[in-house]
């Protein structure tokens, strides 16, 4: 997959990359679900957040190339507002409204499973190799140090959440620093993927990868995607 030239965004900023720094293409989404219940919603067709319930996103890195001494130094998830009339569980129904203002981002670990996880369990239901039985977040919702990192992002929403439209939610450099903030590093698997936790102060609702995948609605919607920015020493 080709990765940004030296003009791309630095930090999420404007500014001319430092030529050991590249921003990689539109990484692709590997799971995504929502934790509201003990219901799994993995099969749904939004993801919801709010202050007491995260979205989850996992995607592949296969293509950033990401070598073990390189740093990731900012990212990006690229979504689709999901409004009245759009997407809702495996439907394609109508929404309850849109009211967040303010967005919040973890790393967090990427061991849980679309199809079967809820707010007490990562793997709801039937065991998975290799994993021994069924596995409990360290706290409810996700919540634990073992599940998610300290906080690394809590910004305005600046996209019109109650239309359809893109949506962007951002780590940006200052976040990622080693000394000064919470790398991504820590929560990188050999299995070469990363997740992020997602939180509102109000209900927010985007599309999901399932949603992309539904052929039973009539319109396609993008997926969630993932653009990092990533340093060489």
């Amino acid at each position: 997959m080709a990765l940004g030239g030296c003009d791309g965004v630095f930090g999420l900023t404007r500014e001319p990359l430092p030529p050991n720094c590249r921003v990689t293409d539109r990484l692709p989404p590997s799971a995504d679900t929502y934790l509201v219940d003990e219901t799994p919603h993995g099969s749904d067709d939004i993801l919801v957040a709010d202050p007491d319930h995260p979205a989850l996103l996992k995607f592949y890195l296969t293509g950033a190339n990401l070598m073990p001494t390189d740093t990731i130094t900012a990212a990006v998830i690229h979504a689709t507002i999901a409004t009245r009339g759009d997407a809702c569980g495996g439907t394609c129904g109508l929404c309850p409204v849109n009211e967040a203002t303010r967005y919040q981002l973890y790393w967090m670990t990427s061991s849980w499973y679309q199809a079967n996880a809820t707010m007490r369990y990562a793997e709801n239901g039937v065991p998975m190799p290799p994993d021994p039985g069924l596995a409990e977040w360290s706290a409810p919702g996700a919540s634990g140090g073992a599940d998610r990192s300290s906080l690394v992002a809590d910004k305005p929403v600046t996209a019109d959440v109650t239309r359809p439209g893109e949506i962007e939610f951002e780590i940006s450099e200052d976040a990622t620093d080693p000394a000064t903030g919470n790398p991504a590093t820590p929560w990188l698997t050999n299995a070469g993927r990363l997740a992020i936790q997602l939180r509102a102060d109000h209900r927010l609702a985007i599309t999901s990868l399932e949603r992309f995948d539904n052929s039973n609605c009539a319109d396609m919607v993008p997926q969630p995607t993932l653009t990092l920015t990533i340093c060489a020493p």
